[in-house]
């Protein structure tokens, strides 16, 4: 996504986010050797790299397959009154493009809010098609056993240190490299399919599967 030199914004989408993060984890493996507390960061970028991924792959056209069943639910159902001149619109006149422009009459005619689904549910819907909510999405992913269990493990230490206690914490660092390898070997096989990156240009999808690439095999060296 451009941005101007002058420009003062954060501007940024999942897609782009998914790629931020990636290359800030590569970034940060240069500083764990000398300063284990970095791996704090590596675990909270990896999770971005994830949970962005899996939006993105989970999105149908409609961008229901990553909210909660419920909120999906309410939304289509939304759709549906709407379709059959149940919801009540205010016009607005014209706007600048000098398209119709309207909003709801009342509140309880307002398109109900999303909420995303809990990561557990997002995860088990890119292996499980049974779970899905939405088609014509990224397509069923092979997880491997390993996988699922880096995946529990890794929302285990997130919730940690984004919701820490005055109890502290201690973290076995030998299992972090491989911890993270299977994360990422995991957003690799997402951006590998044609679907879930296709709005971003052509040299950044490049260098997204470049950049895993060198993550995964740095991993190795840890």
């Amino acid at each position: 996504m451009a941005i101007t030199a002058d420009d003062n914004r954060l501007c940024t989408d999942e897609p782009t986010d998914v790629l931020d993060s990636v290359r800030h984890t590569l970034r940060l493996l240069n500083f764990v050797k000398a300063d284990r507390f970095v791996w704090k960061w590596v675990t909270l970028s990896a999770h971005s790299a994830l949970q962005g991924a899996m939006v993105c792959h989970l999105s149908g056209s409609a961008q229901l397959g990553c909210l909660s069943t419920k909120t999906a639910t309410s939304i289509l159902e939304w759709h549906e009154k709407d379709r059959r001149g149940e919801i009540s619109w205010v016009e607005l006149g014209f706007d600048e493009l000098g398209l119709p422009s309207r909003r709801p009459a009342t509140k309880a005619d307002r398109l109900p809010r999303g909420y995303m689904a809990k990561p557990d549910d997002l995860f088990l819907r890119l292996h499980d098609q049974t779970k899905r909510i939405e088609g014509g999405c990224g397509g069923v992913l092979q997880v491997s056993e390993s996988q699922k269990l880096s995946f529990v493990k890794l929302i285990e230490l997130r919730n940690q240190f984004t919701h820490f206690t005055p109890l502290g914490w201690s973290i076995e660092l030998s299992g972090m490299p491989d911890l993270m390898t299977d994360i990422f070997q995991l957003v690799r096989a997402i951006a590998g399919d044609d679907y879930p990156f296709r709005h971003l240009e052509a040299d950044e999808r490049t260098e997204l599967l470049s950049l895993l690439d060198r993550l995964i095999v740095n991993l190795k060296s840890y």
